[in-house]
């Protein structure tokens, strides 16, 4: 039957809390109850070391790089919460409204941000990123990562900013 859910033999449906985090501010958001039923492990994936939360199976491949095969397999613990993917948060979204969001990264790993977020107008992404092939995507996307050395060229602020107005300029150094 479509839509429905095989209930775990002492668990039931299994209701755990989701973890929604905004992927530019960091910020828990969204919380929501994902019904698990049987699904109550989490599997590593043995192609690209993906952690799958109701785990791996040949009918549900792993949603990363489709591979149907697990490296290891843990049952989810007691009240554990389920992390799901996410879209940015309500504050995020009116910021985009406003211009672009740029968020430093440390250089060696671009999924480490390191606090600063600045929100600057279009036309300033576009005069900092003239000619780079990548402007398209920033412009549709809204949102930036900018690693901490190429943040500190562009001159943004590192300390606390007021985000609420788009800035009209952002020092440009070549």
């Amino acid at each position: 039957m479509a839509g429905s859910i095989t209930l775990h033999p002492k668990l039931g449906v299994n209701p755990r809390l989701m973890e929604s985090q905004c992927p530019i501010c960091l910020k828990v958001h969204n919380p929501g109850v994902l019904l698990m039923g049987i699904g109550n492990r989490v599997d590593v994936c043995s192609v690209c070391g993906a952690h799958v939360y109701g785990g791996i199976s040949m009918i549900h491949p792993c949603p990363k790089c489709t591979a149907r095969s697990y490296a290891s397999r843990r049952e989810l613990s007691d009240y554990e919460r389920v992390p799901c993917p996410s879209e940015p948060c309500n504050e995020c979204k009116d910021f985009m409204k406003q211009g672009i969001i740029l968020y430093s990264v440390k250089e060696d790993d671009q999924a480490m941000h390191t606090g600063c977020m600045a929100v600057v107008k279009e036309e300033a992404v576009n005069r900092m990123f003239e000619g780079d092939e990548i402007l398209p995507q920033i412009l549709k996307k809204r949102a930036c990562a900018i690693s901490d050395g190429a943040w500190d060229k562009l001159g943004l602020p590192r300390e606390n900013v007021d985000n609420r107005k788009a800035v009209d300029e952002c020092k440009h150094t070549s």
